[in-house]
């Protein structure tokens, strides 16, 4: 590839599509976590969100593998990038842990699934500084505010221990993997379409 100016934007597809297979296994999780909150019997259920899920995962990884291809190995910026995306990773499972054994120890382990769904959207705050990629911050904000407003909104439902509590974050985290994967898609046949049109003779 001779146009060196696309080497940033597809390492930074590469880490997107990432970003994207992790964000759709842990919406997965949240669905599976309300279907667990409903008590729900059925297979199918699961068996939907199970496909779905792959579904999203399989995307991200061929977009991955698509954008590795022209991607250039950077190594000091991956290992900056390495390092700042584990410490948001060790406070938030750090703050997730601390305040999971305080509500449960003040006997207010209902209000756990507002409170994880609430330190998940905040983590995505820093992140989208780290990786430069401003959506995650649309991202931790609806996750932020739906941790705050759902056990209020569905407080006929269970309130903070509403199955509609999960299954927002997960649709919340698909819908983000979702745009990775068209937005990314877009970029990448613009690229290639790029490097397949012929090279006019001066």
């Amino acid at each position: 590839m001779d146009d060196i100016s696309a080497c940033g934007p597809a390492n930074e597809a590469v880490g997107r599509a990432r970003g994207g297979l992790f964000m759709g296994l842990f919406g997965g999780l949240w669905w599976f976590a309300g279907l667990q909150l409903q008590h729900t019997a059925a297979l199918w259920p699961y068996a939907l969100n199970g496909l779905l899920t792959l579904a999203l995962a399989g995307a991200c990884m061929r977009l991955r593998q698509q954008a590795a291809a022209q991607a250039v190995a950077d190594p000091a910026a991956s290992r900056r990038i390495g390092r700042a995306f584990l410490w948001i990773n060790v406070t938030q499972w750090g703050s997730i842990f601390v305040v999971t054994q305080a509500l449960t120890a003040l006997h207010l382990a209902a209000w756990i699934y507002p409170a994880v769904i609430a330190i998940v959207g905040l983590h995505f705050l820093p992140l989208a500084r780290v990786f430069r990629y401003p959506p995650h911050l649309p991202t931790g904000i609806a996750l932020l505010l739906w941790a705050l407003i759902f056990p209020r909104l569905l407080k006929d439902a269970a309130g903070p221990l509403s199955a509609y509590g999960p299954f927002g974050a997960g649709t919340i985290l698909w819908s983000a993997t979702a745009w990775i994967i068209w937005h990314q898609r877009g970029w990448l046949r613009h690229r290639i379409g790029a490097d397949r049109q012929p090279i006019r003779q001066v």
